[in-house]
């Protein structure tokens, strides 16, 4: 099967900014959650229904399977949020969730700030790891940062 993607939606993803908007840190066996957000230049309207959406947790951590959702909220005068399902796979490693990214229209603001609960591996060693990612349908994303302290 091949994915397609219209070129209004490939430029609609191109113009996001994919930002850790909470830093991700934790000693080993810790429970954290961290933030992530999404926005568009000026007050460019995007509107992408369901859209594919891929984190990959940075070395030494793991997303929480006691956790199974991701809180969403965005930030204008209505305050919409709420949770959605993810499915975790991959032994952790990676979350995946389908969503919608509407900014700046229907009444949706133009910040979207996912909330995300990770846990470091009790046997992570001390450091900052720098090689979790997200990916917005099949646009590359962007990189974010996890730390793990010391124990």
């Amino acid at each position: 099967m091949t994915t397609t993607i219209s070129a209004p939606a490939m430029a609609a993803l191109q113009q996001l900014k994919i930002f850790q908007s909470r830093k991700l840190e934790a000693k080993p066996g810790e429970q954290t959650n961290f933030d992530l957000s999404i926005t568009a230049p000026g007050d460019h309207p995007v509107s992408l229904p369901f859209t594919a959406q891929t984190f990959t947790a940075p070395t030494g951590f793991v997303f929480d399977d006691a956790v199974p959702f991701v809180t969403y909220a965005y930030y204008n005068p209505r305050g919409e949020q709420g949770n959605m399902s993810a499915e975790i796979v991959a032994d952790g490693k990676v979350l995946v969730l389908w969503h919608p990214i509407e900014l700046n229209t229907n009444g949706k603001g133009s910040l979207l700030v996912y909330t995300l609960s990770m846990r470091a591996d009790p046997h992570a060693q001390h450091g900052t790891y720098l090689d979790g990612s997200v990916t917005l349908g099949l646009y590359g994303g962007t990189n974010y940062a996890g730390i793990i302290d010391p124990a």
